[in-house]
């Protein structure tokens, strides 16, 4: 959260770490214990020798001074916060509990070993990692077992609350899962409906065999969907299937129809699948080409789906995310109006749009047909929802409105270049 803070703040970047680093001054005047590393006071709280208001307030003020620090952009770690702030709550709780049970309970120390682990195994997700630290440290195997207590309580309540830990977030929030490929986020957050055929070849369930042989050789598609009156799927036939019949063509021509080729498709796909799922289904089945049914409840055909699509629809995606930080700070590198040649007569060029362009929709625009250029990127002053997550721009959206500020940019040959900015001298 002070993270997000500091990021909103419209100051230099190298500004906001003297802000951190002063928030922490600041509390270090009055508690200097919050100062580094900290071992001095995790060692007197072990021993029991900090008073109760000062733990409590050492745990809210190591907080804030660590959030400062790193929210700030300032260098520092968790590990070790972790362990200051566990060992002050723990030996809070444990004056606490001596206080009223002093004849049953452990000393103060045993109770903030125990909250260092139990604090560093919510903060890091990493409750093995804690316990065996906690257990080095005393080599003493009566505190396993509170100890274990603890971190299950800890990490439990922790992945409940958030479920990536403190290391995995900043990861999570520029768009990468360690848990999970590339490949796979981007094909698990698009859906079949996103990348749907409709164009698919389907055939009456009457129709005979002449007319499917007649019908396979003019159709572009190497499969026919076999479809009732109501347009609902009864199976499929390759041109695999036909060719094992066409030496008795003359025999079966009026007497075989598409109902009696027809096979169980090998899957059937619905809408709202992610293509994660689908690309399996390809793989498992080594086949091109899968239907498409509006639910589970119906059997109406809606389409089909390509392995081919799925993989545009990827190299989209990936070109996107890419073109956002790679070709944009190569664009932006060699200047503005300056172009980059990335195939004969095709150029990328980013070019501030001129004072007719703003507050007007692409679609108003009409870049495309108006000039024959391409926009692909543009560049924008401040995030928006448009914006790529962790990237430097936005996707042109036909409703996107240009901005004071933005630039675009275009992908065109030399002549539409030019043609753009002669139309802009005229705006």
């Amino acid at each position: 959260k002070t993270q997000d803070v500091f990021d909103r703040l419209k100051l230099p970047e190298y500004v906001k770490p003297a802000i951190g680093g002063a928030l922490v001054g600041m509390i270090a005047i009055g508690y200097p214990q919050i100062y580094g590393v900290g071992y001095e006071s995790i060692n007197l709280a072990l021993w029991g020798k900090d008073v109760r208001f000062v733990l409590l307030i050492l745990i809210f003020a190591k907080i804030i001074a660590t959030g400062s620090t790193l929210g700030s952009g300032g260098s520092g770690g968790i590990f070790a916060p972790s362990l200051f702030i566990g060992a002050m709550l723990g030996a809070l709780i444990g004056e606490q509990t001596n206080s009223f049970f002093p004849g049953i309970t452990a000393g103060v120390g045993a109770y903030a070993l125990v909250g260092m682990g139990a604090v560093v195994a919510g903060t890091t997700h990493a409750p093995i990692t804690a316990i065996l630290t906690i257990f080095e440290m005393t080599n003493d195997y009566r505190i396993i077992p509170p100890l274990m207590l603890a971190c299950i309580i800890s990490i439990s309540l922790a992945t409940f609350l958030e479920k990536e830990s403190m290391y995995t977030m900043k990861l999570l929030r520029k768009g990468i899962n360690i848990l999970e490929g590339r490949d796979i986020n981007i094909l698990k957050g698009h859906t079949v409906e996103k990348v749907l055929n409709t164009n698919v070849e389907t055939v009456p369930a009457g129709m005979k065999f002449s007319e499917l042989l007649n019908c396979m050789i003019h159709s572009p598609h190497d499969i026919l969907f076999v479809v009732t009156d109501k347009k609902e799927l009864l199976g499929c036939i390759s041109i695999h299937k036909l060719k094992e019949f066409i030496m008795e063509q003359q025999y079966i021509s009026d007497l075989v129809i598409a109902a009696d080729l027809a096979e169980a498709a090998p899957a059937i796909l619905y809408k709202h699948d992610n293509l994660d799922l689908v690309m399996h289904q390809f793989g498992k089945f080594d086949i091109d080409e899968l239907p498409v049914l509006q639910s589970k409840k119906s059997r109406k055909l809606i389409g089909s789906l390509h392995r081919k699509d799925i993989i545009d629809a990827y190299n989209r995606e990936i070109f996107k995310l890419d073109l956002a930080g790679g070709v944009h700070s190569i664009v932006t590198a060699v200047g503005d109006e300056r172009k980059v040649k990335i195939a004969d007569n095709y150029n990328l060029v980013e070019i501030e749009p001129p004072s007719g362009f703003i507050n007007k929709s692409i679609k108003q625009l009409n870049i495309r047909a108006n000039y024959g250029l391409e926009v692909i990127l543009i560049r924008t002053n401040e995030e928006s929802k448009e914006s790529i997550q962790g990237r430097p721009g936005a996707i042109p959206t036909p409703g996107y409105i240009i901005q004071p500020g933005d630039k675009l940019l275009v992908m065109g040959s030399d002549e539409s270049i030019q043609k753009f900015n002669k139309g802009m001298e005229s705006i």
